[in-house]
């Protein structure tokens, strides 16, 4: 690979971290405007409705800023994966003020380990050390080091002591004390006693003397990125280590295992990250011992609302139990759920633990622990191994009411924030729609969220697209974006079957969901091809094609009298807009004049559109 192709597939990484990294931002804010917008409808206090008010406003602006970076990173991305060449001013940026932080859960599945290059002196000569050889019987200090950074890598120095003694705490060892005494004859003696000593102790003891017990164990602090951690001096040993303590030691990991299984609530994110590792291994070491029901108890013992004391039979190690114990409610809940999708996340890697992780989820559902199962479906929602679709189906059909509010919210939030893959999601929602010969009565709440979904998005979307982005080819709009050569029928039918989906009664599906489908559908198609068009009329070929596929797929998914309807809602409308043209005065300012212009246009473009219609009407 040349340095141009080493460079270019760098910036492509980069460009997708710094999406995924805006994305989770996105949800985070996304989150705290939901809670902000319903502490201002049910509060009375004026001042407070107020000042949330102001709250919001600044969080919708940030999201908005944010979504458009988001944007942005796609369509660099999009330009790529195409073979285009692109120049991106962000790829030199070195400081942003605005770029937001990696969530715990990003930290928790990111790489384990990063490249090194212990050896950098060509002439040094690297040791060859057996792994047998350092792992020895009588030494239990030195054994645990061993243990610890195999397992736990990239430790800092500070919690590398940490970890060292949580699981020295408890275990002793008895050395040789040397004392000297002075006979009755004068004469002085050494006298050698037998002494019970905590191993914690003597590893404390040694922390003031040179690392001697760091060295035999070929240990030392390296210097990797901005971060100073814990690694063995020789490349390699610590995958030999993992092997011969896997398959020779397996009783010193199984006894470890007791107190190690919940290092994953550990408050340091690698040590936790190396307890998921650990207990996944245990999972598929020990499926009938270490199984969903175990990670069910965890959640069911730390998050429940009524148990916000630790339970003590958990056993849990003592710093990790300090640190839950001082969290507040809501935020143990939070750390715990985020720690527990971590863990899922390496499950689903391994095709033996899938079904582990349904079981679960199907657990806690059935324990109404809706709220857990939304929690890890946010944070696995990028996990091509799981259906994030199916579990939030799961919570609208059979969630309670607080449940199927939240999983339509995620759900939306999940498709605004879908990008080039919008129709790709909305294929796989389209099986949510309710049967043709269903009643609206019986429409499960699956089914309305589904109809809902898309009004939504179609509206949201338009209203965040600039009029100075009107016309422009290829388009900004999200659902014309990303159209290629040969789709535009197809991605047009997708959503105008959804758009106009029958219920029995021959009425749309949507009548069930809004007071005026007809009325919403024509200003919903008129924007369409004013978007299109372009408020100055002068239309791209490519659009013009556009518009053409997107009226004749109007007329195949609709019957005649919804196109009568349509028909006869534009001619209203263009009566509407010549009403509200002779509203500005002629000797008005120079804004009106230009609200004058803007409405003639439009209403000349919607006359276009109902001419239009009506010609392909008489050819279908």
């Amino acid at each position: 690979m040349s340095p141009n192709e080493e460079s270019f597939t760098f910036k492509e990484r980069e460009r997708k971290r710094k999406k995924k990294r805006e994305e989770a931002s996105h949800e985070r804010l996304s989150k705290k405007l939901d809670c902000l917008r319903e502490s201002r409808d049910t509060t009375n206090d004026d001042a407070k409705k107020f000042d949330l008010s102001a709250q919001i406003e600044k969080l919708e602006n940030d999201l908005e800023v944010i979504a458009n970076k988001i944007q942005e990173l796609e369509e660099l991305i999009e330009k790529t994966e195409n073979g285009e060449s692109v120049i991106d001013e962000t790829d030199t940026e070195k400081n942003d003020d605005t770029q937001s932080h990696d969530s715990e859960f990003d930290e928790l599945i990111r790489g384990r380990y990063k490249t090194r290059n212990i050896n950098e002196d060509p002439k040094e000569t690297i040791q060859a050390v057996d792994a047998r050889i350092l792992f020895r019987k009588g030494e239990p200090i030195e054994n645990i080091l061993l243990y610890i950074a195999t397992f736990f890598p990239e430790l800092t120095p500070y919690e590398f002591n940490q970890v060292v003694s949580s699981l020295l705490r408890g275990r002793t060892i008895t050395v040789e004390k040397e004392s000297q005494v002075v006979t009755d004859q004068g004469k002085v003696r050494t006298i050698k006693t037998e002494e019970v000593k905590s191993l914690s102790s003597v590893w404390e003891e040694s922390l003031s003397e040179p690392d001697a017990y760091l060295k035999r164990c070929h240990l030392k602090a390296i210097e990797i990125g901005r971060s100073r951690v814990i690694d063995f001096d020789i490349p390699n040993l610590r995958n030999e280590m993992k092997i011969y303590l896997k398959e020779e030691q397996p009783l010193y990991l199984d006894n470890l295992l007791e107190k190690t299984q919940l290092f994953i609530f550990h408050p340091y994110i690698q040590v936790a990250k190396g307890g998921i590792e650990i207990l996944v291994d245990a999972m598929l070491t020990h499926p009938k011992v270490y199984d969903e029901n175990l990670i069910l108890r965890l959640v069911q013992e730390l998050t429940q609302k009524e148990n916000w004391t630790i339970d003590q039979n958990l056993d849990l190690e003592q710093q990790v139990q300090k640190f839950l114990r001082e969290l507040e409610s809501a935020s143990r809940m939070e750390v715990v759920l985020t720690r527990i999708a971590g863990l899922l996340y390496f499950m689903l890697s391994s095709d033996r633990l899938k079904l582990t992780v349904k079981r679960l989820l199907d657990k806690l559902m059935s324990h109404g622990r809706y709220d857990a199962v939304i929690a890890i479906v946010n944070e696995l929602e990028t996990v091509d191994e799981f259906d994030e679709f199916y579990w939030l189906k799961q919570l609208l059909d059979n969630g309670d009411e607080e449940s199927q509010i939240k999983a339509e919210r995620l759900l939306y939030r999940k498709l605004k924030m879908s990008g080039f893959r919008i129709y790709e999601r909305l294929e796989k929602l389209q099986a949510w729609l309710p049967s043709k010969d269903r009643n609206p009565s019986n429409y499960s709440h699956a089914n309305r969220a589904a109809l809902r979904v898309l009004i939504d998005y179609c509206s949201d979307t338009i209203s965040k697209l600039s009029e100075k982005d009107y016309g422009s080819y290829p388009s900004k709009y999200p659902l014309f974006r990303h159209f290629q050569k040969g789709e535009v029928e197809q991605k047009f039918r997708i959503v105008l079957n959804w758009l106009f989906y029958p219920s029995p009664d021959n009425k749309l599906a949507i009548e069930n969901i809004l007071d005026d489908a007809i009325g919403f559908l024509g200003r919903l198609i008129a924007e369409w091809f004013t978007i299109l068009s372009g408020l100055d009329g002068e239309a791209s070929s490519e659009s013009l094609v556009a518009i053409e596929i997107m009226l004749q797929q109007v007329i195949a998914c609709s019957s005649r009298t919804q196109q009568k309807e349509l028909s006869q809602f534009w001619t209203n409308f263009t009566e509407y807009l010549l009403i509200r043209i002779n509203q500005q005065s002629d000797g008005g300012g120079s804004e009106m004049k230009k609200n004058k212009k803007k409405l003639t246009r439009r209403r000349n473009l919607v006359r276009k559109l109902n001419k239009q219609f009506k010609s392909l009407q008489q050819v279908a």
